[in-house]
C-alpha cells in the first residue's frame, strides 16, 4: 500500500470560508503534485492538523471533493480519502445541465462544429483500427435501415451522431475529443427535445448515408486532403438544412 501523499507549501486564501479555502487548497495540490487515481490523502485527523480546521470543516470540504470527482472516500479501517479520475460521462453530463438554461440553438452548435470536426477527421486519420471502421459501418448500416418508411427515428437520429462520435473518441487531442464528444451528446439530447429534422427529414438522412459513405472511402484510402474537404462540406449542408429548419419553427412560433 503507498504511502499517503502529504500536503506542502500550504496556501489558504483569508477570504473564502474555511471549507471552500480547505477544497481549493486541497485541488491545487492534487494538480500541482500530480496525483495519480489511488494516492491517498493523509488522514483525517492530519487534515484537522495542517489546515488547523474542525473536523466538521474537513469532512464537509473532503464531501464538496467527492461530489466534484476529485476524491472518493473509502470506508473501513484502511479507508480514508484517495485521488479519483471523474469520468466523462459524469462531466458531459454536468456541463449538460449548466446549458439547459441557456438557450443554446442548433445553429450555434454547427458554428462550433463547421471549425472543429474537419480537422478532427484529420487528426484521427492515423488512429483509426479495425473495430473503429467496423463501428462506423454499423452507423451507416443503422441509418439505412430505419430511413425506410415505418423505421425507428431515434435511432437513425442517434446513429447519425454516432459516426462523428466514432471519430470524436479517437481525437488525440484530449481538449478538443472532449468537445467533440461533448457536442455530440449535446445534439443527442436535442434530437430528443427539440427535433426539428422529422418530419420530412428523408433527404436530410439520405444526404447524410452518402456523405458518411464517402467520407469512410476516403479514410480507408487515407486521402487526409479529401477528407477534410468531404467533411467540412458534409458540415456546411447538414448546417444549412437544419440552420433553416430551425429558422421556420421560430417564424411559426411567432405567427
Amino acid at each position: 500500500m503507498s504511502e499517503p501523499a502529504r500536503i506542502t507549501d500550504l496556501r489558504l486564501p483569508p477570504v473564502q470560508s474555511k471549507t471552500d479555502a480547505i477544497v481549493a487548497e486541497i485541488r491545487r495540490w492534487i494538480i500541482t503534485q500530480r496525483l495519480k487515481p489511488g494516492d491517498r490523502l493523509i488522514t483525517e485527523k492530519e487534515l484537522m492538523e495542517t489546515f488547523q480546521a474542525s473536523r466538521g470543516s474537513v469532512r464537509e470540504a473532503l464531501k464538496a471533493l467527492q461530489h466534484q470527482g476529485l476524491i472518493r472516500l473509502k470506508p473501513g479501517v484502511n479507508g480514508g480519502a484517495e485521488v479519483a479520475s471523474m469520468s466523462y460521462a459524469r462531466t458531459s453530463q454536468f456541463l449538460r445541465n449548466h446549458f439547459y438554461f441557456q438557450d443554446l440553438t442548433w445553429a450555434q452548435i454547427y458554428d462550433l462544429r463547421r471549425q472543429l470536426e474537419p480537422q478532427l477527421a484529420v487528426d484521427v486519420l492515423p488512429f483509426l483500427d479495425a473495430d473503429d471502421y467496423q463501428a462506423l459501418e454499423e452507423t451507416i448500416r443503422i441509418c439505412e435501415a430505419n430511413m425506410r418508411p415505418g423505421g425507428d427515428r431515434d435511432a437513425l437520429r442517434h446513429a447519425e451522431i454516432d459516426f462523428h462520435a466514432v471519430l470524436a473518441r479517437r481525437c488525440p487531442n484530449p481538449l478538443t475529443r472532449f468537445i467533440c464528444r461533448f457536442l455530440n451528446d449535446l445534439m443527442g439530447e436535442l434530437t430528443v427535445t427539440r427535433n426539428i429534422v422529422d418530419p420530412g427529414g428523408e433527404r436530410f438522412s439520405a444526404d447524410n448515408v452518402n456523405a458518411h459513405r464517402r467520407l469512410l472511402e476516403a479514410m480507408r484510402a487515407g486521402d487526409a486532403a479529401a477528407l477534410e474537404r468531404l467533411m467540412a462540406d458534409h458540415i456546411e449542408e447538414a448546417a444549412c438544412f437544419v440552420c433553416a429548419r430551425e429558422g421556420a419553427v421560430e417564424a411559426k412560433v411567432l405567427l
